[in-house]
């Protein structure tokens, strides 16, 4: 997995606003602008399940995840290792 640096995308002239405005395509600049608030979205770092507020951890150690109960366990969690991670996890 690659983490991208936002805060070096932001020193490219494209995204930060110095682009011609005025004279580029207009499907230029909204393709631009589209980018920007999506990667402005992303996490900075993905959430670990050990670290994830949907993990239950049990009394014999193992982890388990309701986000993903859903399709998997049909009357529990999914069972996850620590270091796993998933597009919908929150930091505790």
């Amino acid at each position: 997995m690659r983490l991208i640096d936002a805060d070096k995308l932001k020193e490219i002239p494209m995204f930060n606003g110095q682009y011609d405005k005025k004279n580029a395509n207009e499907n230029f600049i909204f393709g631009i602008e589209t980018v920007i608030d999506f990667i402005n979205e992303l996490p900075t770092e993905p959430v670990r399940c050990k670290d994830c507020r949907y993990c239950i951890k049990e009394p014999n150690g193992e982890l388990y995840c309701d986000i993903l109960a859903v399709g998997y366990e049909p009357l529990g969690s999914k069972k996850v290792t620590e270091d796993w991670f998933c597009a919908d996890g929150d930091r505790r």
